[in-house]
């Protein structure tokens, strides 16, 4: 599976140089993304998901004023075809990021984001204190027909002062790649059932402790 060729990358992979961060959209192959998120609506009727928490290893804990989100972390070696194929996509993805920022990417990690109406995460880095293992962000939103008002917006801070922000929607098929390590950012209220497919491409591979 390879990834879409349509999209041009060479602008995306340019503003993240520069800004740390791009917006990407019809991201997945439209069967793929009908199918993941088929699959994402089945696992929060059939309560699969967990409360969300924060910080990694002793310090990991639930904090509902800080995160109100509910996971399920995905398992490479134990997942349907819908996931296995999504990926093989990131897995071809990876190298084309590696060329192009001349980054050393080895590894990712995934999971289901689900926020409930009312749900939020406050400002904060993707990157743990303990660990540094966590390059870039990857979201692919998973919420189709959103509208104005509906809430759930990714604001990503453009740098220190608290005005010069960006507010990104959450569509259907909408990528979202942001460094994981610089980029502060914070997941406003929702304001109906709010989904992503979630995770990190990292540069060591995963399993090198808890992941928060």
């Amino acid at each position: 599976m390879q990834i879409i060729e349509t999209i041009d990358w060479d602008y995306h992979f340019d503003q993240l140089a520069e800004n740390d961060f791009t917006i990407v959209d019809n991201f997945l192959p439209q069967e793929v993304y009908t199918n993941i998120k088929s699959l994402f609506i089945d696992a929060i009727e059939e309560e699969q998901l967990t409360k969300a928490g924060i910080g990694t290893l002793s310090k990991y804990q639930i904090r509902e004023n800080i995160r109100g989100d509910e996971i399920m972390w995905l398992n490479r070696n134990d997942c349907n075809e819908e996931i296995a194929t999504f990926f093989s996509i990131i897995e071809t993805f990876i190298p084309t990021v590696n060329r192009s920022l001349y980054t050393a990417i080895k590894d990712y990690e995934f999971h289901l984001a689900h926020y409930p109406a009312g749900g939020f995460y406050k400002k904060h880095l993707d990157q743990f204190k303990e660990r540094n293992n966590r390059i870039l962000s990857v979201i692919v939103y998973m919420n189709d027909n959103w509208q104005e008002g509906d809430g759930g917006e990714l604001k990503i801070y453009k740098s220190e002062d608290p005005d010069d922000f960006e507010l990104v929607a959450p569509i259907g098929n909408r990528l979202a790649i942001f460094r994981s390590d610089s980029v502060w950012h914070e997941v406003l209220t929702a304001n109906k059932s709010r989904k992503s497919l979630t995770g990190w491409l990292l540069k060591q591979p995963q399993g090198l402790g808890f992941l928060g």
